[in-house]
Protein backbone atom coordinates (compact mmCIF):
# COMPACT_ATOMS: atom_id res chain seq x y z
CA UNK A 1 0.00 0.00 0.00
CA UNK A 2 1.28 3.44 -0.94
CA UNK A 3 1.50 6.28 1.62
CA UNK A 4 1.35 9.08 -0.94
CA UNK A 5 -1.44 10.06 -3.29
CA UNK A 6 -0.29 9.42 -6.84
CA UNK A 7 -1.84 9.69 -10.27
CA UNK A 8 0.69 7.21 -11.70
CA UNK A 9 -1.74 4.30 -11.75
CA UNK A 10 -4.39 6.25 -13.73
CA UNK A 11 -4.61 6.26 -17.50
CA UNK A 12 -3.73 9.43 -19.39
CA UNK A 13 -7.43 10.32 -20.02
CA UNK A 14 -8.35 9.73 -16.37
CA UNK A 15 -5.44 12.00 -15.29
CA UNK A 16 -6.79 14.82 -17.48
CA UNK A 17 -10.26 14.42 -15.95
CA UNK A 18 -8.90 14.49 -12.39
CA UNK A 19 -6.76 17.56 -13.11
CA UNK A 20 -9.71 19.34 -14.76
CA UNK A 21 -11.92 18.58 -11.75
CA UNK A 22 -9.27 19.91 -9.34
CA UNK A 23 -8.93 23.08 -11.42
CA UNK A 24 -12.70 23.66 -11.41
CA UNK A 25 -12.86 23.13 -7.63
CA UNK A 26 -10.03 25.66 -7.09
CA UNK A 27 -11.69 28.25 -9.34
CA UNK A 28 -15.05 27.85 -7.58
CA UNK A 29 -13.30 28.30 -4.22
CA UNK A 30 -11.54 31.48 -5.38
CA UNK A 31 -14.81 32.94 -6.71
CA UNK A 32 -16.61 32.15 -3.43
CA UNK A 33 -13.86 33.76 -1.34
CA UNK A 34 -13.77 36.86 -3.55
CA UNK A 35 -17.55 37.23 -3.45
CA UNK A 36 -17.66 36.84 0.34
CA UNK A 37 -14.93 39.46 0.79
CA UNK A 38 -16.64 41.91 -1.57
CA UNK A 39 -19.94 41.49 0.27
CA UNK A 40 -18.39 42.23 3.69
CA UNK A 41 -16.02 45.02 2.65
CA UNK A 42 -17.49 48.29 1.37
CA UNK A 43 -15.82 51.51 0.25
CA UNK A 44 -17.79 54.40 -1.23
CA UNK A 45 -16.39 57.71 -2.52
CA UNK A 46 -18.10 60.91 -1.35
CA UNK A 47 -21.15 61.94 -3.32
CA UNK A 48 -23.97 64.27 -2.33
CA UNK A 49 -25.85 61.33 -0.84
CA UNK A 50 -24.22 57.99 -0.22
CA UNK A 51 -25.80 54.98 1.44
CA UNK A 52 -23.37 52.25 2.48
CA UNK A 53 -24.81 48.85 3.30
CA UNK A 54 -22.91 45.70 4.30
CA UNK A 55 -24.95 42.96 5.93
CA UNK A 56 -27.16 44.78 8.43
CA UNK A 57 -24.94 47.89 8.52
CA UNK A 58 -26.23 51.04 6.89
CA UNK A 59 -24.18 54.25 7.17
CA UNK A 60 -25.49 57.37 5.49
CA UNK A 61 -23.09 60.08 4.38
CA UNK A 62 -24.88 63.36 3.61
CA UNK A 63 -23.08 66.56 2.79
CA UNK A 64 -24.41 69.98 2.01
CA UNK A 65 -22.01 70.80 -0.78
CA UNK A 66 -20.04 69.36 -3.65
CA UNK A 67 -18.48 65.92 -3.46
CA UNK A 68 -15.10 67.46 -4.33
CA UNK A 69 -13.30 69.76 -1.90
CA UNK A 70 -11.51 72.39 -3.99
CA UNK A 71 -9.07 75.10 -3.02
CA UNK A 72 -8.01 77.27 -5.95
CA UNK A 73 -7.09 80.94 -6.11
CA UNK A 74 -7.26 81.23 -2.33
CA UNK A 75 -5.15 83.50 -0.19
CA UNK A 76 -3.21 82.19 2.81
CA UNK A 77 -5.00 82.48 6.17
CA UNK A 78 -4.08 82.34 9.81
CA UNK A 79 -5.57 79.53 11.90
CA UNK A 80 -7.80 82.00 13.75
CA UNK A 81 -9.26 83.29 10.46
CA UNK A 82 -9.73 79.83 8.95
CA UNK A 83 -11.42 78.21 11.98
CA UNK A 84 -14.39 80.60 11.66
CA UNK A 85 -14.54 80.42 7.84
CA UNK A 86 -16.65 78.29 5.53
CA UNK A 87 -16.77 74.58 6.20
CA UNK A 88 -17.60 71.35 4.45
CA UNK A 89 -20.26 69.68 6.65
CA UNK A 90 -21.37 66.07 6.68
CA UNK A 91 -23.12 63.59 8.95
CA UNK A 92 -22.62 59.88 9.41
CA UNK A 93 -25.51 57.87 10.85
CA UNK A 94 -25.66 54.19 11.77
CA UNK A 95 -29.22 53.18 10.88
CA UNK A 96 -28.36 49.48 11.13
CA UNK A 97 -28.99 47.25 14.12
CA UNK A 98 -25.39 46.59 15.18
CA UNK A 99 -22.49 48.87 16.23
CA UNK A 100 -20.03 49.93 13.53
CA UNK A 101 -16.51 51.37 13.29
CA UNK A 102 -15.68 53.74 10.48
CA UNK A 103 -12.64 55.51 9.10
CA UNK A 104 -12.70 58.76 7.13
CA UNK A 105 -10.02 59.27 4.50
CA UNK A 106 -9.17 62.33 2.42
CA UNK A 107 -8.08 61.31 -1.08
CA UNK A 108 -6.66 63.30 -4.01
CA UNK A 109 -8.99 63.91 -6.96
CA UNK A 110 -7.59 63.90 -10.47
CA UNK A 111 -6.91 67.41 -11.73
CA UNK A 112 -8.20 68.80 -15.01
CA UNK A 113 -5.85 69.62 -17.86
CA UNK A 114 -3.66 72.62 -17.14
CA UNK A 115 -4.10 72.45 -13.35
CA UNK A 116 -1.10 71.87 -11.09
CA UNK A 117 -1.52 70.23 -7.65
CA UNK A 118 -0.50 72.21 -4.60
CA UNK A 119 1.68 70.28 -2.20
CA UNK A 120 -0.02 69.17 1.06
CA UNK A 121 2.77 70.87 3.05
CA UNK A 122 1.06 74.24 2.34
CA UNK A 123 -2.43 73.06 3.36
CA UNK A 124 -3.93 73.07 6.82
CA UNK A 125 -7.16 71.41 7.83
CA UNK A 126 -9.43 71.28 10.82
CA UNK A 127 -11.99 68.52 11.43
CA UNK A 128 -14.58 69.15 14.14
CA UNK A 129 -16.72 66.25 15.36
CA UNK A 130 -20.05 66.94 17.09
CA UNK A 131 -19.14 70.57 17.86
CA UNK A 132 -16.07 69.60 19.91
CA UNK A 133 -13.10 71.96 20.00
CA UNK A 134 -11.34 72.08 16.63
CA UNK A 135 -7.62 71.49 16.26
CA UNK A 136 -5.73 72.36 13.09
CA UNK A 137 -2.83 70.53 11.47
CA UNK A 138 -0.87 70.52 8.26
CA UNK A 139 -2.24 67.96 5.80
CA UNK A 140 1.33 66.78 5.20
CA UNK A 141 1.54 65.77 8.90
CA UNK A 142 -0.76 62.79 8.19
CA UNK A 143 1.26 59.73 7.26
CA UNK A 144 -0.41 58.05 4.28
CA UNK A 145 -1.15 54.33 4.39
CA UNK A 146 0.19 51.79 1.87
CA UNK A 147 -2.37 53.06 -0.70
CA UNK A 148 -1.33 56.71 -0.14
CA UNK A 149 -4.67 57.38 1.62
CA UNK A 150 -4.72 59.94 4.43
CA UNK A 151 -6.85 58.95 7.43
CA UNK A 152 -8.38 62.02 9.07
CA UNK A 153 -10.73 60.33 11.56
CA UNK A 154 -11.70 56.99 13.11
CA UNK A 155 -14.75 56.45 15.28
CA UNK A 156 -17.50 54.06 16.33
CA UNK A 157 -21.25 54.39 16.24
CA UNK A 158 -23.80 52.35 18.12
CA UNK A 159 -27.02 51.55 16.32
CA UNK A 160 -29.10 54.72 15.86
CA UNK A 161 -26.23 57.11 16.66
CA UNK A 162 -24.88 59.91 14.45
CA UNK A 163 -21.68 61.93 14.19
CA UNK A 164 -21.68 65.39 12.59
CA UNK A 165 -18.48 66.82 11.13
CA UNK A 166 -17.24 70.20 9.90
CA UNK A 167 -14.12 70.18 7.75
CA UNK A 168 -12.19 73.34 6.95
CA UNK A 169 -9.22 73.54 4.57
CA UNK A 170 -6.99 76.54 3.90
CA UNK A 171 -3.58 77.70 2.71
CA UNK A 172 -1.34 78.04 5.74
CA UNK A 173 0.02 81.57 5.99
CA UNK A 174 3.14 80.41 7.89
CA UNK A 175 4.34 77.78 5.40
CA UNK A 176 3.03 79.36 2.17
CA UNK A 177 5.52 80.50 -0.45
CA UNK A 178 5.34 81.61 -4.07
CA UNK A 179 5.88 78.07 -5.42
CA UNK A 180 2.34 77.24 -4.23
CA UNK A 181 0.72 80.21 -5.95
CA UNK A 182 -1.68 79.42 -8.78
CA UNK A 183 -1.92 75.73 -7.88
CA UNK A 184 -5.05 73.76 -7.00
CA UNK A 185 -6.10 71.37 -4.26
CA UNK A 186 -8.85 68.83 -5.03
CA UNK A 187 -9.78 66.21 -2.45
CA UNK A 188 -12.70 63.94 -1.75
CA UNK A 189 -13.79 62.18 1.41
CA UNK A 190 -14.01 58.42 1.58
CA UNK A 191 -15.58 56.38 4.39
CA UNK A 192 -14.72 52.76 5.14
CA UNK A 193 -17.00 50.96 7.58
CA UNK A 194 -16.30 47.75 9.50
CA UNK A 195 -18.48 45.71 11.78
Amino acid sequence: MKDKFSLDHLKKEEKKQVMSLLLVICLVGIVLLGTSYAWLSVTKEGENHVGITAGTLNLEFDDNGSDVITLAGSLPKSDSEAIVGDSYNFKITNTGNIPSNYTIYMDDVELSGGEARIDDKYIKYSLTKNDEEAHSSLLSAITPDENMAKQIAFSSLKEGESDSYSLRIWLDEESFNSSAAGKTLKKTLRIEATQ
